[in-house]
């Protein structure tokens, strides 16, 4: 055995068996430390491969023996591991001997009666790479697991709210299949209708219509028994709601497979359709005229265009949900736990059986394309013969600017970059060739990258110049960083090491990349989170191990039942340090007591309430009494059956605990954050997770963050982008903005977003804090269920948005940016206004000129005044230089205009206008945003958009009249609906 080697070809047993058992291994406290270092440092695309990383440690699986009272070997306490290094710093030997370990202990508890008989384990069925070696483990792991969960009733811990959690998910699995149903009944009476003019039928629209009637009839019967199941919490059954072995799903999978397969010849034809307005020849019984179907067909042709490739991904979507429902769900409470993990599974397998049919499709298209694209190419080269292309995009790549090499001057130019199974090129598009066509294709690309889409770099029509060409056999190191780029280290053919830095246009591209190239490259580098003693010490290289003094950071509920996660490791945790200065002496006392606390020998004394000595007793929760030692036996007997011996160690001092955690606490105590008028500085108590925003707005960007004071607190932290170069004006913006959010921190209102404080550090100025709602902005909202909100729940949004802006107006404050983004959804579905005042304060400091330029994509919603301004215009007289339009609550009514017709309609003011360029041309002109179809958008709501549109803003409805015209119509649509109905 020299090598890891984990089971290849795994038999569908296996996969189960493994799907099953790591769910509940995730819930285990002292379990998951070790599942969240292992997906930190390793890439496990499956639960199998998860799962056999992990216990390939030997640690993890002598931790739940720790758990049933077996004493871990003195002699394991040496044993470190460096998070930076693929394999963790642990050699085959060490694992070995880990695992040596289980077994005697394991031997040992079967004698004692404390687990039942079982598989006689050897070494080699860990670490031989066979199916039937690692299936012999899982059946010992899962008889340990059913003895500690005898022994532990409270030994799976979830969140607090775990039950509404997956209600919430079950009610967004079961409203997604109505948006789903909805929109394939949609796409099927497209497609039959668009069947209709066009002779002969093209074989992909055929293609839709006869899977039609397979996919209705399994869906239908999955949203009967979805429906069924909703009132019966944790009792549904999974396999007969998604009847993985009936004929109807069969059916039902290979409709999408067929779909799947023929998506881009689809997309080609529907394409073809809208970018020429090419009319299909109609039959000669038409009974209405041509003038009257194209347009008809053009919009038959947009739904399919754009609903097609959404119902390729309901089986993604089932997993992904299947996923948050399996996370929060306890096996101790629920009968048809197992069924859950296999309907998880399945769905999951679904999902990557169409993308594994749409990525041999890809491929297949991509080669016709470099035919005829290829220009400046290696002969030794030609992607027909590259394997699958896993992904094609347009990224931005570091180039020496002067050409020396030297690497000074170095900048970001755009490039075609393919990504095969064997190769990766990197290429450069003619630069004349490259704008024409980038005019023509405006359209803002969507991530992730479907695998039966074609990628940004396929959808154009530019000359290739092939410039890298990489075999992925030759890649050395992928590093990951905490901006939207990365750097790719390779190996040329004689050995020389070599580097590309890409950069990525969003989080969401970047992360489609660094997951596809984490398949590749052998070793991946991440940025490790900066812990406490790292900031204290200022060391360059921050340290994985994480500080557990009493106030540290711990994850939610991790402490229920009495047990510490760190207390299950049984070895010391140790990284790369920095050098070591003459000031860090605390710093290094405070790591041997890490060391101390990660040492074996303390465990039995953590767990156990200190061997049958006094000293100590007050640090272990009561709840831990039975951790170490077996049940039954006395903590004061000072043995285990078998004649081992609890080994004791001297109690651990830890040093007092100085760091903003300890101040959430005491703040806690005091309940500071009751006073609504005090602005909270939560410096140091808020921490960003992901490495990139979650959305980005016209003057900040929103990152998902955490809130040490509470448990499960999660907020969204507010970073102003701009910095101004004039530290007077710069000034006086950070005077206003603290203005600003103290009046904000007294507002209180159920349709306004709550401010919890603010952070430094996150950016130029202070940082807002607020709740975090997971449901998103209106926007987002409308795309997810905007297929099944009636006319009657778009108002109803509609006149929470009215009340929120006539509470802010009334308080003297005016929005300035009311959009979609800036209108966000909580989890009962009612509606938050938030970011306003932060246009006002731009307008006043910098100038609407520095406004207009700011809000970027919000010119689709604000006042077209601010647009059609000019600063150097004298027309208007001597004074229009000095008299810029300002931002008033008319301004906010305008807008308000624009959000009703995204609501009502479903879909962005000028959806289809390009580019926010051409907005602002159709504004300068006076054209205003097209009227929807009656059906959307009604003669009274279309009036009232148009009178909030109205040119002279003394025209435009007040607040409080908006709010009386809105409710009006909702209370129409209330009586149409109740005499319909």
């Amino acid at each position: 055995m020299n090598a890891l080697q984990a089971p290849k070809a795994p038999s569908d047993h296996l996969r189960r068996e493994a799907a099953r058992i790591l769910p509940r291994l995730a819930l285990i406290i002292e379990f998951r430390s070790f599942l969240d270092l292992v997906t930190h440092t390793t890439r496990a695309p499956s639960p199998l491969a998860l799962l056999w990383e992990t216990c390939a440690l030997g640690a993890p699986l002598c931790t739940l023996l720790n758990l049933l009272g077996s004493p871990p070997p003195r002699d394991l306490h040496d044993v470190r591991i460096d998070p930076d290094k693929p394999d963790l710093g642990l050699g085959l030997p060490h694992r070995e001997w880990f695992f040596s370990a289980f077994i005697q202990r394991t031997q040992l508890l079967e004698v004692q009666g404390r687990i039942p008989y079982g598989e006689v384990l050897r070494v080699q069925d860990l670490f031989g790479g066979t199916n039937a070696g690692f299936a012999k483990v899982l059946k010992t792991v899962e008889r340990v697991l059913n003895a500690v969960q005898d022994s532990y009733p409270g030994l799976f811990v979830l969140p607090s709210d775990a039950a509404a959690r997956r209600a919430a998910h079950v009610r967004e699995l079961l409203d997604s299949e109505r948006a789903h149903i909805a929109a394939l009944r949609m796409t099927g009476d497209s497609a039959e209708l668009l069947a209709e003019g066009m002779r002969p039928v093209d074989p992909c629209i055929e293609c839709l219509i006869v899977s039609r009637a397979a996919l209705g009839a399994y869906h239908a019967r999955v949203l009967r028994l979805l429906e069924d199941a909703a009132g019966v919490p944790r009792s549904e059954d999974w396999g007969e709601i998604f009847a993985f072995e009936s004929a109807a799903r069969r059916h039902a999978v290979g409709a999408y497979r067929s779909i799947c397969a023929n998506y881009l010849g689809l997309a080609d034809v529907l394409q073809e359709y809208l970018d020429d307005s090419k009319v299909f020849p109609y039959s000669s019984d038409a009974a209405v005229s041509d003038a009257i179907m194209q347009p008809l067909l053009y919009s038959h042709a947009q739904i399919l265009l754009s609903n097609v490739s959404l119902l390729l991904t309901r089986a993604s979507a089932y997993a992904s949900s299947l996923e948050k429902i399996l996370a929060v769900t306890s096996p101790a409470d629920c009968a048809t736990y197992d069924a859950l993990c296999a309907a998880a599974l399945a769905a999951r397998d679904t999902a990557a059986n169409l993308d594994e049919m749409g990525r041999l499709v890809r491929t297949l298209a991509a080669a016709r394309i470099f035919k005829g694209r290829a220009f400046a190419w290696r002969a030794d080269v030609d992607p027909a013969e590259l394997g699958a292309l896993v992904l094609d995009d347009v990224l931005a790549v570091a180039v020496d600017g002067d050409g020396d090499g030297d690497g000074d001057g170095a900048g970001l130019v755009a490039h075609a970059v393919f990504l095969f199974e064997t190769m990766l090129l990197c290429c450069l598009e003619d630069a004349q060739a490259q704008e024409g066509d980038a005019d023509a294709d405006a359209e803002p690309y969507e991530y992730p990258v479907r695998a039966w889409e074609l990628g940004p770099a396929l959808q154009r029509a530019t000359p290739l110049n092939l410039v890298h060409a990489i075999p992925t056999a030759r890649l050395r190191l992928l590093r990951l960083s905490d901006s939207d780029s990365f750097e790719l280290e390779w190996a040329d053919e004689h050995g020389a090491a070599h580097a590309l830095e890409f950069g990525a246009a969003c989080g969401a591209q970047c992360d489609q990349w660094r997951a596809a190239l984490e398949v590749f490259a052998p070793s991946v580098l991440r940025r490790a989170p900066v812990d406490e003693r790292a900031l204290l010490s200022g060391a360059n290289t921050p340290s994985f191990l994480a500080c557990w003094h009493p106030c540290s950071r711990r994850a939610e509920d991790e402490d229920a039942g009495g047990r510490r996660r760190a207390h299950a490791r049984p070895w010391s945790v140790v990284a790369r340090k920095g050098p070591r200065s003459e000031s860090s002496s605390l710093l290094a006392d405070r790591e041997r007591e890490q060391e101390l606390l990660f040492s074996p020998n303390l465990l039995p004394r953590l767990f156990g309430g200190g061997g049958g000595g006094g000293g100590g007793s007050h640090d272990v929760s009561p709840l831990s009494i039975n951790t170490t030692f077996p049940r039954g036996l006395p903590e004061s007997a000072g043995g285990f059956e078998g004649g081992f011996e609890a080994p004791l160690t001297p109690p651990v001092e830890v040093a007092p605990c100085e760091s903003p955690p300890l101040r959430a606490c005491v703040r806690a105590c005091l309940d500071v954050e009751a006073d609504p008028n005090v602005l909270l500085d939560l410096t140091g108590e808020v921490r960003k997770e992901g490495s990139y925003p979650q959305a980005h707005g016209g003057f900040a960007d929103v990152w998902k963050g955490v809130w040490d004071q509470q448990a499960d607190r999660w907020v969204a932290i507010k970073v102003l982008r701009s910095r101004l170069d004039d530290a007077r004006v710069e000034n006086k913006m950070k005077k206003r903005l603290a203005r600003e959010l103290s009046v904000w921190k007294r507002l209180e209102h159920k349709h306004v977003l709550r401010l919890l404080g603010t952070v430094a550090g996150f950016g130029p100025y202070a940082s807002m804090v607020c709740p975090w709602l997971e449901q998103g902005s209106v926007s987002k909202y409308m795309e997810r269920r905007g297929d099944i909100l009636s006319m009657t729940d778009r108002l109803q949004l509609l006149c929470e948005v009215a009340e929120g802006l006539h509470y802010l107006h009334e308080n003297s404050i005016v929005h300035g940016d009311l959009t979609g983004s800036n209108i966000l959804i909580d989890d009962e579905g009612k509606v938050k206004l938030c970011d306003f005042g932060l246009s006002t304060i731009v307008a006043e400091i910098c100038g609407t000129a520095s406004l207009t330029s700011t809000i970027g994509g919000a010119v689709r919603w604000a006042d077209a005044a601010l647009y059609v301004y000019t600063p150097g215009d004298t027309s208007a007289g001597t004074d229009a230089e000095a008299a810029p339009p300002a931002l008033t609550t008319r301004s906010d009514i305008y807008s308000f205009g624009s959000v009703m017709l995204e609501i009502l309609s479903g879909r962005i003011p000028y959806h289809y206008v390009k580019t926010d360029a051409q907005v602002v041309i159709e504004v300068h002109k006076g054209n205003k945003p097209r009227r929807p179809a009656a059906s959307f958008v009604m003669d009274a709501q279309w009036a009232l958009i148009q009178r909030c549109w109205a040119a002279d803003p003394a025209a435009r409805p007040g607040a409080a009249e908006a709010v009386r015209d809105v409710v009006a119509l909702h209370r129409a649509s209330l009586e149409v609906r109740r005499h319909t109905y």
